[in-house]
């Protein structure tokens, strides 16, 4: 069972090239499901920021805490869903009930 590192390279020259072939285009079959994936993830969670950064602004100013949480729970973004846990997570409970 003393194997020496040409055996080895012939044993792989032996076995021929194509099925690395295959495993390439297995993974790059993977690596495009995976974009199409975060694509479609990005679409589905898009949001208008800027009115979603305006509404909060407005919210902050004026103090209704309960209002941007609502406005928050509407959107569909992650922003919001980290500002809003944020906004949960530093402010009284009593500001948003």
């Amino acid at each position: 069972m003393n194997m020496h590192i040409d055996g080895v390279f012939r044993t792989l020259v032996g076995v021929g090239s194509i099925w690395v072939l295959w495993v390439l285009v297995g993974l790059s079959v993977l690596a495009v499901a995976a974009m199409l994936e975060r694509l479609l993830f990005f679409i589905r969670t898009s949001d208008d920021s800027a009115t979603l950064r305006a509404r909060l602004h407005e919210g902050l100013v004026s103090g209704e805490l309960l209002t941007i949480e609502q406005r928050l729970a509407q959107s569909r973004s992650v922003e919001a869903r980290i500002v809003s846990a944020g906004l949960r997570a530093t402010c009284p409970a009593a500001l948003l009930a």
